[in-house]
């Protein structure tokens, strides 16, 4: 599946808007440096990836520029704080999107389902999300893209260094969750899986050679 030529554009585009430049820049400027995973360029990560994907499925622009606030603003709530900081961040969505005055009631609440739709919880099966609004799954998907990306075993080692889990341990829990793990929308199922099912493989033989996963 080749990306739309109008991905770069789209992105620039609604990266501009005050409403979403203003999430990035609080991200930049507020968020603790102990959050090497976790940080600004991560939610420009998602962003980039929610809106790839939402344009290869043929969303249209409002769509988009929902997706792309909600991408903005889903881990925004780790200003305040670590554990269940996703209703922050659909409240601090909210909270523009109400004083922009350009959205309406159901585009808000659409907003807040898609932010909340990105909470893990462990569950006795594993970690678990909850998709909550058709749209949430592109920004669902592209929250763990890297799960399909060449990128993935760097995001691990700064998940660990984060968290500061034991990586082999790390591992272990993802290879869990990666396994079990669906792509939710067409087009990221088209564009990350194959290097997922690689990925998945490379961490199987990490895990059956321990040397060098000592933290």
């Amino acid at each position: 599946m080749n990306e739309p030529l109008s991905h770069a554009a789209t992105l620039t585009e609604l990266s501009n808007l005050p409403i979403i430049r203003g999430a990035l820049v609080r991200l930049d400027q507020e968020l603790p440096h102990a959050l090497c995973y976790h940080s600004a360029q991560h939610t420009r990560d998602v962003l980039s990836e929610a809106l790839r994907f939402a344009l290869a499925d043929g969303r249209g622009p409002r769509e988009l520029l929902l997706i792309a606030i909600a991408a903005a603003y889903h881990d925004l709530g780790y200003l305040e704080r670590y554990e269940k900081n996703e209703p922050v961040g659909a409240d601090l969505a909210e909270a523009v999107m109400r004083a922009e005055g350009d959205y309406s009631d159901d585009e808000i609440v659409e907003v807040r389902n898609i932010i909340l739709s990105t909470q893990v919880s462990q569950q006795v099966s594993g970690l678990r999300r909850t998709q909550r609004t058709a749209l949430a799954a592109y920004v669902m998907d592209a929250d763990w893209g890297s799960f399909g990306r060449d990128d993935f075993f760097e995001k691990c080692d700064q998940l660990i260094e984060e968290t500061g889990a034991s990586a082999d341990a790390f591992y272990e829990r993802t290879l869990q969750l990666v396994t079990g793990h669906r792509w939710l929308t067409p087009a990221a199922h088209g564009l990350r899986e194959e290097k997922k099912q690689r990925n998945l493989q490379e961490l199987r033989q990490r895990l059956s050679e321990p040397v060098g996963l000592e933290t």
